[in-house]
């Protein structure tokens, strides 16, 4: 909380140093900011919902022993890595995305976004790839018994396999940020996560007893659904309105 505090900070010195506008008090600063915070906000919102997920993910696995919230938090971890690199892909694509949409070239930010999703997922895919191979090495970093780390590798290379399709999904989902549609992204994430995801991991991994394999085989079906959802919102292009309505506002 520190840090973040600390680098809102240091962003608000360099903004006002080095920005446009010399002073907050600037009325078109303030008009700027109102309509990144209208847009951002789901942002913000989701971000929330996922690392509230993650907890509940945890409570779901913990019931039948240490041995499995142990894997949790490994599987957790390896899964936040996943995200940071994707999001390093996905600002590249949000900002080339917005940009060509500043020039109003629908085309050029339509393409964009698949070939950074794209090179992404192919990027991820080979870290996939590495990890499936070297999951019981990397296991045994983690965990001293040797049986808890073979119980992880199935779960762990499932994960693995589901790095490509989870990079792919959310670079696009970063895309469509980049034109403006954040609600559209959030409210994707969050039923995707909560509505299907958690309690579908809860009644295969829990309540049918399918245990961690049968959890991350659920993972890799909800990516799978969601990288298809997004994908097809991606292509019928309705996130390219955003033109029309800085036309009207602009008028």
């Amino acid at each position: 909380m520190i840090a973040s505090c600390a680098g809102v900070c240091a962003h608000a010195v360099i903004a006002r140093r080095y920005g446009v506008y010399r002073t907050f008090e600037a009325p078109a600063l303030r008009t700027a900011i109102t309509m990144i915070l209208r847009t951002g906000w789901p942002v913000g919102l989701q971000q929330g919902a996922v690392y509230a997920g993650g907890n509940v993910f945890l409570l779901i696995v913990a019931p039948p022993g240490t041995a499995y919230l142990a894997l949790g938090q490994i599987v957790n971890a390896f899964l936040v890595v996943g995200i940071v690199i994707c999001a390093g892909f996905g600002v590249t694509a949000a900002t080339f995305v917005g940009q060509a949409l500043g020039r109003g070239q629908v085309d050029d930010a339509r393409m964009w976004g698949w070939e950074v999703a794209r090179i992404g997922a192919a990027v991820m895919a080979v870290l996939g790839c590495i990890g499936a191979v070297a999951a019981a090495p990397v296991l045994r970093m983690f965990l001293a018994d040797p049986q808890l780390w073979l119980l992880g590798v199935v779960p762990f290379r499932l994960l693995m396999a589901a790095f490509c399709l989870d990079a792919f999904g959310r670079i696009l989902g970063y895309s469509l940020r980049g034109a403006g549609a954040t609600k559209t992204v959030t409210a994707t994430a969050f039923l995707m996560q909560w509505c299907v995801n958690l309690p579908c991991s809860w009644a295969v991994g829990v309540l049918l007893g399918f245990g961690f394999n049968g959890i991350m085989v659920v993972h890799i079906g909800v990516t799978a659904v969601e990288v298809a959802v997004l994908s097809i919102v991606w292509w019928r292009g309705g996130w390219a309105r955003v033109l029309d309505r800085i036309e009207q506002r602009a008028g």
